[in-house]
């Protein structure tokens, strides 16, 4: 195959955890490249982002009523997934603070 380096790449958190009032999506990934003909790691990065369903503005009442709809809605559809498709654009692009 002839290739100079390999990408690992690690899921170390994916999914959605629900709590008394409020669920939590999370999506945690760390990435290395070595170089294949001596071993030698060239590059590492790792990305995680957090996101939760309630922001707390609403009184009690309304953030348990919202926490059960967010766990029926959960059911249906995969929170994490479009924080995979954000902690992937981060980790990959070179900033200041992941110069890459």
């Amino acid at each position: 195959f002839g290739a100079d380096a390999a990408l690992y790449i690690r899921i170390k958190e994916y999914g959605s955890k629900y709590q008394v009032i409020q669920s939590v999506a999370t999506v945690s990934a760390d990435a290395k490249l070595v170089d294949l003909k001596t071993g030698d790691v060239i590059w590492t990065g790792e990305k995680k982002l957090v996101q939760a369903s309630n922001d707390g503005n609403a009184g009690l009442i309304g953030m348990v009523v919202g926490a059960l709809v967010e766990q029926i809605a959960g059911s249906f559809t995969d929170r994490a997934y479009p924080l995979a498709s954000m902690v992937n654009t981060q980790l990959f692009t070179p900033t200041t603070y992941n110069p890459g």
